[in-house]
Order: C-alpha cells, then structure tokens, then sequence
C-alpha cells in the first residue's frame, strides 16, 4: 500500500485528523491535505465532520453552563462583585448625591498620595484636574 493509499484510508477509514496523519506517516499536513482533497468524498466528509463537531460544541456547551450555575451557587463572588459595582455606582452618582470626598479619592486612586505625618491624601504635583477634586483629603473623617 503506497503511502497516498495509506492517507486515504487513515482519512475516510479510520476518521484521524491530518495532523495525526502526517505526523503517523512521517510527511508533512499540507501534502495529506492534498492528497485528501483530491479524493470525490472529501466534500461529503468534511460536512459530516462539521455536523458531528458542531453537536460535540453543544453538548460541551450545555455542559459548561451547568457547571457554570453549579459553582456560582457555591461561592457568592459575582453576587458580592455585582454589590460592589452597585455601591460604587451609587457613590459615583450624579443624581443620587454629590460626590463625597473619599468616593473621589476611591475613583481618582492614581492621582493620590498618602501622606502618613498629615494622615491624609494628597493630589500629587504636576496633575492637571478639574478644580472639583479636592487637592487633600483627610482620613481623620473616616
């Protein structure tokens, strides 16, 4: 059996992949691609292959989300995430009241530092910032 013999029954047979071909027969994919794609069934493998890989993604799909719902039923993380994006929205609203100082400091993180002997933080030198922001903040307050 000669080796184009040999791709075509590993291909249409035995249902390996090309990479697995080549690398069983000591030749290089794009030669197997080659010769397989001068074979009359390649069209028809390839939607059978396509259809069976495409249930194998729903069913790995339906699997992951019910892990995914079982483990977020264990742990509380995306519930205490979403409680703390929502606190941080609220604090960082318009609408709800002004911004308080230490909601600043808390969304403006980068542009402070703490100052140990004063025990407050500081806007460092050279940040252009809106005249809002407060230039210090004491943490005697909270």
């Amino acid at each position: 059996m000669d080796k184009k013999e040999q791709i075509l029954d590993l291909y249409f047979n035995k249902h390996l992949k090309q990479k697995q071909i080549a690398e069983t027969l000591n030749c290089t994919q794009q030669y197997v691609s080659k010769i397989i794609k001068k074979d009359e069934r390649y069209q028809t493998e390839k939607n059978s292959r396509k259809s069976i890989n495409a249930e194998k993604r729903k069913i790995f799909q339906a699997e992951y989300q019910k892990s995914y719902i079982r483990s977020s039923r264990k742990d509380n993380l995306y519930e205490q995430l979403l409680a703390i994006q929502a606190q941080d929205a609220l604090e960082l609203s318009y609408n709800a009241h002004p911004l308080s100082d230490y909601a600043c400091k808390k969304a403006n993180s980068s542009i402070y530092r703490y100052d140990s002997n004063k025990n407050q933080y500081v806007m460092q030198k050279g940040i252009k910032a809106s005249i809002d922001l407060p230039r210090r903040i004491s943490m005697n307050a909270y």
